[in-house]
């Protein structure tokens, strides 16, 4: 891996883990089922620009599309 792939790993992983310790934190608040639901959602809402970042950066370190 080339160091510019590694540092753009390790921000985004960095950031992931943030947004991963903001669900531990907002958790403890949900108490109706109708709030675990829209939480969920929000929780993939957020999920999903890091998994696409991630994404981006395997694909430029491999190669592929």
């Amino acid at each position: 891996m080339t160091r510019e792939t590694l540092r753009s790993l390790a921000t985004e992983l960095r950031a992931l883990n943030q947004t991963i310790m903001s669900f531990k934190d907002a958790a403890h608040h949900m108490f109706f089922e109708d709030q675990i639901e829209s939480y969920k959602a929000e929780m993939l809402r957020q999920l999903k620009p890091h998994l696409e970042r991630l994404k981006k950066i395997q694909e430029d370190f491999t190669g592929q599309k």
